[in-house]
């Protein structure tokens, strides 16, 4: 047991609180040992009514997170995709990626009211995918099912259209807020691919308190290296190699008598001298 927590706990924080609580609240509907009802979101029953509105259960059917493969693959791409942000653009991070997630949530739900969603972990799902794919290093590719291999930024668009194959124009419809609040949040916080910040890139930085809470170590600027001030993910070239002359008499590189790498010396010579 206590390997399983040591396991668990090196999991970035936001991924595993995340994560954890799709699959606690999703495993208790699924076990019914909690009833639907209690998850969904309706507007009236929250805002004027203050009491949870009863739904037929063919509207229940399709919007919580379904049973079999389908959850097993819906928890790896989420945990996959939350982990892959808070250990590389928000690394270090993980109470401003967290504060940002909190923003994003709202967002979907507002404007998730024109097509009446109840439940919204598929946006959710397609506004953190939106997000990871725009901040992929260029030229990242990704597979579906490892049969076709296309761009990463393309992720989010082939989301949308299995939810418009599997699910219908309601489907796709109820999903698409999330691929919107996701273009915003990668375009507000991080700037445009051009490695401009985005125009709101301050409002981005969590409070103090939660920024303490989660152990965020990053600058004064909001940023965890100090060179990476744009947008997107920035690859460090590694540090340009030495060149020494070799020793005379040594075994240099060409006729120019040096040699790349690091200089350990000459060294001695083994036996009598």
């Amino acid at each position: 047991m206590d390997k399983i927590l040591a396991e668990l706990d090196k999991i970035p924080s936001v991924t595993r609180f995340l994560t954890g609580s799709h699959i606690g609240i999703t495993g208790a509907v699924l076990m019914n040992s909690l009833s639907p009802y209690r998850v969904l979101y309706v507007a009236k029953a929250v805002f004027r009514e203050l009491s949870v509105a009863k739904t037929s259960m063919s509207d229940i059917d399709g919007l919580l997170s379904g049973g079999g493969i389908n959850f097993i693959f819906e928890i790896a791409m989420l945990y996959r995709t939350m982990d892959g942000l808070e250990t590389g653009p928000y690394a270090r991070k993980s109470g401003d990626l967290a504060w940002q997630l909190l923003v994003a949530c709202a967002a979907i739900v507002a404007t998730s009211y024109p097509v009446k969603s109840f439940l919204f972990f598929r946006p959710l799902l397609l506004c953190v995918t939106y997000v990871s794919s725009y901040l992929a290093p260029p030229g990242s590719q990704t597979s579906l099912f490892g049969l076709i291999t296309f761009p990463v930024k393309y992720m989010p668009y082939m989301m949308l259209g299995f939810d418009l194959l599997m699910g219908g124009p309601q489907a796709a419809a109820q999903s698409l807020p999330g691929a919107l609040v996701g273009h915003l949040w990668w375009w507000g916080v991080w700037g445009d691919q051009a490695g401009r910040p985005g125009p709101y890139a301050h409002y981005g930085r969590a409070p103090r308190w939660l920024a303490q809470r989660l152990g965020d170590t990053s600058g004064p600027g909001g940023q965890a290296n100090a060179g990476n001030a744009g947008g997107g993910v920035h690859v460090v070239p590694p540090r340009t190699r030495i060149n020494t002359n070799a020793p005379a008499g040594g075994s240099g590189s060409g006729s120019s008598g040096s040699s790349t790498g690091h200089s350990w010396g000459s060294g001695q010579r083994l036996g009598n001298s």
